[in-house]
């Protein structure tokens, strides 16, 4: 999962790498724009306890097995850490 929004400058630095990384995960990013509505932007902070974005979660099993708050890794740098620590 992938938490987001268009007016944050460091998620559209970051997309490139994000369409890379969905290629990789076969297109299961599912993305979820907490600008689209107030609903999304509570259950990011105060469900998921998201502390900012770009975040990018892996969810097994129904929970959140690890995230990656912020840029700074490759595509495929992101796709091992989420595989590797959940």
């Amino acid at each position: 999962m992938y938490i987001g929004r268009p007016t944050c400058y460091y998620c559209r630095q970051y997309s490139a790498t994000l369409n890379e990384f969905n290629n990789l995960i076969g297109g299961q990013l599912y993305y979820l724009n907490i600008d689209e509505s107030k609903d999304n932007a509570d259950y990011a902070f105060d469900n998921l306890e998201v502390p900012g974005t770009p975040t990018v979660m892996r969810i097994k099993n129904g929970e959140i097995a690890n995230a990656w708050v912020g840029g700074g890794k490759t595509a495929t740098e992101l796709y091992d850490f989420l595989k590797n620590q959940g």
